[in-house]
């Protein structure tokens, strides 16, 4: 997909609503993202009562990241049938759907949730290749704690389950908060974060500043401290994380003060270097939330928490992390081979023993896949915070770079469509519905109330020879009326719309087109619509068959209505009717009004006009016979006399 919001093309751009219009040629970008939808289809009793409406932003958006995105353990599953999704644990109290929620014009079809749990940054790559081209307004990020081994810090220094001491434990787990922290220093691993952004940039994100404004925010969330600040007389600083299987003592790791400061310090690392080493790089287009200062009060071994520190009776939600004794919603899991997380507990698990036939674990309790990589990760609560500072990171952007809710400019531009009637038979009237007239505006009106109803086709009871259709992909249509007089009224929508809010944007933003662009002349206009990708609009009047369909005949076009035809010169009071007229528009022969032309049913009309049969295509060629009424009536009906009729 192209890197716009809204293919480029040259419009006479229309920049006063007045009869001396300057007239600018400019280039405007439009969005052609063609995507169907489905549903019922809402009617408009009313049109608006103002026509400046607003299209707001954001209205599109793509999660990226790792489990502390995906939410793993945290709710249900956001689609339990779907397998790609129990694989990546892609839950609904994630802090994306929690997000999204929060984000009122982004709605399920625009939002594109890849978040993967145990990706590690070059799980990015794939992740990018499934979101299909697609580009949005927000982009989430949340990713490298599998990069840095926090899964190994967790098993080494929180469930050490073997019989060795607890010296030997403290050696692991030295071990692995070093062999994080050396991982966390390497300037290479940021390098890797570096480029995965970029990536994210060319393949995702709109970077042009279509209409002076950006238009995509990279929020990257950072991690949550696990504890709350560390004391060596706190209710966790003699005492172990429960192990639902623990069949001897000693099973697990004491929670020493110095272990979980230097894990919580692992954590601050982590999100300074995100900071200062990537956000830091493309400030203009880069926010970080820091997720951190959501979860004070909410982390295990919070001081004063004596009675549940570790966050495990039922619906506990004084922690907003889960441990291996929290009870889950789900137990389903479909495994990732892919997955570093699941490779790591996968590790953990080894050692411990099973049955002789290898079906099921020989120790009682034993959490099941799902709750060991659940661990040290947030549940719906923690989630909700992160889903709140993201919307707060979003809203501030948009309010500093001038997204306040209106649209890209509506354009309007000048078109050298020929002699715009005034009033236009839309129905003849001669078989069936009675005849009916209407304004310029009331023509493309009509058109209106077809596409406005995910239609496609000539309106009813009007001549389908008079007008040409033509359709692509997604739902897109454009239909096309010809005009007596060398032009045609036309309406575009580029893509199907469903349900009451596409089908009121539909009926807002084309009345606010034919109000305020084609304004019953020569003009046209498009506009963008609220629905995510914006639903695209455009209508007026062109030349005749200037549009991509097929031709529309000269012999079936839309008439002019005449019926107040007026005379084109003298004051309409009368004296024609004394001198007498003759012809089709009543030439006066005699007196002060000698040349008169009188129009039919008008005050000077007393004689019912000849039966000419008179046609555009053949009688107002510049070669035609000439009548003593031929250019009187060809000027009345088809604009003049013109070589487009030879």
């Amino acid at each position: 997909m192209i890197d716009v919001p809204f293919p480029t093309f040259t419009v006479d751009l229309l920049v006063a609503p007045s009869a001396k219009m300057a007239v600018f040629k400019v280039a405007v970008v439009l969005s052609f993202v063609a995507s169907a939808f489905c549903g019922t289809i809402a009617t408009r009793q009313t049109d608006p009562q103002t026509q400046d409406i607003n299209t707001p932003w954001p209205i599109t958006y793509i999660a990226l990241g790792d489990s502390f995105a995906a939410g793993i353990g945290a709710g249900k599953y956001v689609t339990p049938t779907d397998d790609e999704v129990k694989r990546c644990k892609r839950f609904d109290g994630s802090y994306p759907t929690q997000a999204k929620a929060l984000l009122p014009h982004v709605d399920d079809s625009h939002f594109t949730f890849q978040a993967c749990s145990g990706d590690v940054l070059s799980g990015i790559d794939a992740q990018i290749t499934k979101v299909g081209g697609k580009r949005a307004h927000v982009i989430t990020l949340s990713i490298s704690g599998n990069d840095f081994k926090f899964a190994d810090v967790v098993s080494a220094c929180v469930y050490n389950y073997l019989p060795a001491g607890d010296a030997a434990k403290e050696a692991d787990c030295n071990a692995a908060l070093k062999k994080s922290a050396a991982i966390i220093a390497d300037d290479a691993i940021w390098n890797t974060y570096k480029q995965k952004v970029d990536k994210i940039f060319s393949d995702v994100a709109i970077t042009k500043d279509w209409f002076n404004l950006k238009w995509t925010v990279l929020v990257i969330t950072g991690y949550a401290k696990f504890f709350g600040v560390p004391d060596n007389n706190d209710a966790c600083s003699k005492t172990r994380f429960p192990m639902p299987f623990a069949l001897i003592p000693g099973q697990g790791n004491i929670m020493k003060a110095n272990i979980r400061a230097t894990m919580n310090t692992l954590v601050e690392t982590v999100n300074q270097n995100i900071q200062s080493k990537i956000v830091a790089s493309n400030p203009d287009r880069i926010r970080f939330v820091d997720i951190d200062s959501g979860f004070e009060t909410h982390r295990f071994c919070e001081k004063g928490e004596t009675k549940d520190p570790f966050g495990l009776k039922e619906q506990a939600n004084n922690v907003w992390f889960t441990a291996l004794g929290t009870a889950l919603e789900e137990s389903s899991f479909v495994p990732d081979s892919n997955s570093a997380l699941e490779q790591e507990w996968k590790a953990w698990s080894s050692g411990l023993p099973k049955k002789t036939n290898g079906d099921d674990d020989l120790i009682p309790g034993l959490p099941n896949e799902l709750q060991k990589n659940s661990v040290f990760h947030p549940k719906t609560a923690g989630h909700k915070s992160t889903a709140g500072k993201v919307k707060d990171a979003v809203d501030l952007w948009a309010k500093q770079n001038g997204h306040n809710g209106a649209p890209p400019p509506q354009v309007c531009f000048g078109t050298d469509a020929p002699n715009i009637p005034n009033r236009i038979i839309s129905i003849p009237g001669l078989i069936g519905p009675p005849q009916e007239t209407v304004e310029p505006n009331g023509l493309i009106a009509k058109l209106r109330e077809v596409v406005c109803s995910n239609q496609c086709k000539i309106p009813d009871n009007m001549d389908t020879r008079a007008g040409a259709v033509a359709t692509g992909d997604g739902g897109r249509c454009e239909i096309s009326l010809g005009v007596q007089g060398g032009s045609e009224a036309y309406i575009l929508r580029d893509r199907s719309i469903s349900g009451a809010d596409q089908v009121q944007d539909c009926w807002d933003r084309t009345w606010a087109l034919i109000t305020t662009c084609v304004n019953n002349g020569a003009n046209e206009g498009w506009r963008g619509g609220v629905d995510p990708n914006p639903a695209f609009y455009q209508a007026g009047y062109r030349k005749l068959n200037a549009g991509k369909h097929a031709t529309i005949s000269q012999d079936h076009l839309l008439q002019k209505d005449l019926t107040n035809f007026q005379s084109v010169c003298g004051k309409g009071d009368g004296p024609c009717q004394s001198n007498g007229c003759q012809g089709v528009w009543y030439i006066c022969q005699a007196g002060d009004y000698k040349g008169c032309y009188c129009g039919r049913d008008s005050r000077f009309s007393m004689l019912p006009g000849p039966d000419h049969k008179l046609q555009c295509h053949t009688d107002c060629c510049n070669t035609a016979t000439n009548n003593w009424y031929t250019n009187d009536w060809c000027a009345a009906n088809c604009g003049g006399i013109s070589s487009q009729f030879c």
